[in-house]
């Protein structure tokens, strides 16, 4: 088991209401195998569902997390908008990724940071595909209050982040911000969960092994010869993004219950947190 943890930051309107959450973690300084690890305690070891109390949330996602791994297909669309920084569109393969899962019904935000280098014509060739932009407020010049002007005449909804007093939340709103996050309401909360260890040999031979098989009863055997995985593929589907009523007690009905196509997806993803057998 291995320590993982990230952090629940509230949303608020202009009324104060509490209306979503954004989960953070590190993605910057991370490398991928670790970014992997934290976003899969989100949809396995952590009840999302609860923790956010009936509210929807934003998430972050590196270029990496969104061209090659299927994350995105592994959470609720219905709960979660997918942030984008603003630098990672510059990417052809990101535009098309975005684009895909848009057309799926996926949302999806674009986090502008701190308001350096945005074009905003490039801005308005991502209409279509964007509904929220997230910017920092924490240090704005005249220049960048002139550019959130243009951002207001454009179709996305403007959350404000590092709202840290009253002032500032009171000159934020004036600016044209619907939704604010920062000190000044409520500091994060950290969420942590302890998340397992897989051998990334014995995940890729499953891997391959479902990819041939078409009998799912065959494929649940050969997940049941791994105890760790059989034990991490029961907690997923029975984590709450599925709502079930009676919870799934054998491997064989989670198979069943994934289908080949999610299952290859969840397999996938452990598979790029497994370790080899020379680090287990």
């Amino acid at each position: 088991m291995e320590n993982i943890y990230l952090c629940k930051v509230p949303i608020f309107d202009k009324n104060q209401n509490l209306v979503a959450y954004e989960i953070k973690y590190d993605n910057e300084n991370e490398d991928f195998h670790q970014t992997v690890k934290k976003l899969y305690s989100l949809i396995s070891d952590i009840d999302v569902v609860s923790i956010l109390s009936g509210k929807e949330a934003f998430i972050k996602v590196t270029s990496d997390i969104l061209i090659f791994t299927e994350f995105l297909n592994l959470i609720p669309k219905e709960i979660f908008t997918i942030t984008i920084n603003y630098t990672n569109l510059k990417s052809k393969n990101v535009q098309e990724k975005v684009r895909e899962y848009r057309n799926d019904g996926y949302r999806f935000a674009i986090d502008l940071g701190t308001l350096g280098n945005i074009d905003i014509d490039s801005l308005m060739s991502f209409l279509d595909l964007f509904n929220f932009v997230f910017i920092d407020v924490s240090d704005l010049s005249d220049e960048k209050i002139n550019l959130i002007h243009n951002l207001r005449q454009l179709p996305f909804t403007m959350v404000a982040n590092n709202v840290d007093s009253l002032y500032d939340f009171n000159k934020i709103k004036e600016l044209g911000f619907e939704l604010f996050e920062g000190e000044f309401f409520k500091e994060p909360e950290k969420l942590e969960s302890d998340n397992d260890i897989f051998n990334k040999i014995d995940t890729l031979k499953i891997i391959r092994y479902v990819h041939e098989e078409d009998d799912l009863n065959e494929i649940a055997e050969a997940i049941k010869a791994n105890p760790e995985i059989s034990v991490a593929l029961l907690k997923y589907v029975n984590s709450s993004f599925f709502y079930l009523r009676n919870p799934i007690t054998s491997v064989n009905r989670a198979v069943a219950y994934l289908g080949k196509k999610n299952l290859i997806n969840w397999l996938m993803l452990i598979s790029m947190m497994s370790v080899s057998n020379k680090d287990t």
